[in-house]
């Protein structure tokens, strides 16, 4: 089974939100969910017009390509819209990801688990490669900053939109004939697309790796070279013991509590829109934390958020190493990842009343699985409980997702279009 399948496997679970990994990802290293969701998965193979694989770079070898957040990728774009009072317009340093000065390629081995709430909807690890030459200078979004992140212990609040994206690094992607990674004492090719710029391998359940396992990898041929490298050790695994995210969360005072420790900070975004697919504006909270087990998000943070709506927790724990051989050098990087979707907002004492809605979206879609050879998808994991007390009225949004789904005689096909709530 390949990362791309168990990618897939997410997003077919949780039909009121996008999962981490359903998104394409930007040569940033980050999923472009968070502003207007850029599409669905098909399951099959087969496509729909959202469906989803993953990006194998520019067309050539050795093409550049530039990097982007949200969907408007034209230089220097701003947003169209004034500042709201108190807020501060401004380029908002992206986040730079393994595209690095000095690094030829990384390879990654990372462990997910993703809840809808508090129901687990997926847990899978599997193995990422690339190689490229990047440029060194930090690219930038635009927004209004409406609290500055100021470093370890704080966090910032932004309000992006998407006619107001700016550029990113530019990076030059390089293929190789064939990448293999040491899996379970075996030597296993990775898969790439028709350019070999991007290589992915999803790890069967029975070798999700243990914390502290090291995974070497082999590169081979093309523009990038011959290289035999240790590879990555993947860290403590991360998951949160509280709060119980089958409640919106509120805008008090959020004490978060996970396992495991590092030496390196965790960064937490919490990303807020109106949708649950997202939305052309929405809100980050960013955090970075001291990784010994607890923070709280302060209640002056989330009271900044101007809107209620669907929130999305990405949370990762990193061990990088540089490698070098053959006269490259490797940023190596395990990863132990948590991605949350969750309500946000004060809850209301009459809420729409989104569950019923979206259990009849739920039965709807699973029929339509059943037709197609597919296992129904418990109806925990599709309609988390915070939809019962969220304020937003997303009632419409469901029918519109579930008439998306249809058996065509190639396989399933999702395309969720423009859903919106109201």
């Amino acid at each position: 089974m390949s990362l791309n399948s168990n990618w897939m496997r997410v997003c077919s679970a949780w039909i009121v939100g996008t999962a981490l990994g359903c998104g394409p990802k930007t040569p940033g290293g980050e999923d472009t969910t968070g502003g207007e969701d850029p599409g669905s998965s098909s399951e099959s193979g087969s496509t729909g017009s959202g469906a989803t694989v993953p990006t194998e770079g520019p067309t050539e070898p050795g093409q550049t390509s530039s990097t982007s957040h949200g969907q408007d990728t034209s230089a220097g774009s701003t947003t169209s819209e004034e500042p709201a009072p108190g807020t501060t317009e401004g380029e908002i340093p992206t986040d730079p990801g393994p595209y690095q000065p000095g690094i030829d390629g990384f390879l990654i081995v990372e462990e997910l688990r993703s809840f809808a709430g508090s129901t687990m909807i997926d847990a899978g690890a599997g193995a990422l490669a690339q190689f490229f030459h990047a440029a060194g200078a930090q690219g930038f979004m635009t927004g209004d900053v409406l609290d500055p992140f100021e470093g370890v212990e704080d966090c910032g609040v932004f309000v992006f939109d998407t006619d107001g994206v700016g550029t990113s690094d530019d990076v030059t992607f390089l293929g190789a004939d064939e990448v293999r990674v040491e899996v379970a004492g075996a030597m296993l090719t990775m898969e790439h697309g028709s350019d070999p710029f991007y290589h992915w391998l999803g790890f069967d359940p029975q070798d999700d790796p243990a914390p502290g396992t090291r995974f070497a990898f082999e590169v081979r041929g093309g523009l990038v070279g011959d290289a035999d490298l240790p590879g990555p050790v993947v860290p403590p695994e991360l998951s949160f013991t509280a709060p119980d995210f089958g409640a919106p969360i509120g805008r008090s005072d959020l004490p978060l509590q996970w396992t495991g420790t590092g030496d390196v900070p965790l960064d937490l975004k919490l990303v807020i829109s109106v949708s649950p697919q997202g939305s052309r504006q929405w809100t980050e909270i960013r955090c970075r934390m001291t990784d010994d087990g607890s923070f709280t998000i302060p209640a002056a943070v989330l009271a900044k958020v101007p809107v209620d709506g669907f929130a999305s927790i990405y949370v990762r724990r990193h061990l990088d190493e540089e490698q070098t051989d053959n006269g490259s050098t490797y940023l190596a990087r395990g990863t132990s990842a948590l991605d949350i979707h969750a309500g946000f907002g004060d809850a209301c004492d009459s809420p729409p009343d989104n569950m019923t809605a979206c259990s009849a979206a739920a039965e709807q879609i699973n029929a339509v699985r059943e037709a197609c050879g597919l296992l129904p998808d418990p109806l925990a994991a599709q309609c988390p409980t915070f939809l019962a007390d969220l304020c937003v009225d997303c009632t419409g949004y469901y029918a519109c997702v579930a008439a998306g789904w249809s058996c065509e005689p190639d396989g399933l096909h999702i395309d969720i279009g423009t859903c919106e709530c109201e």
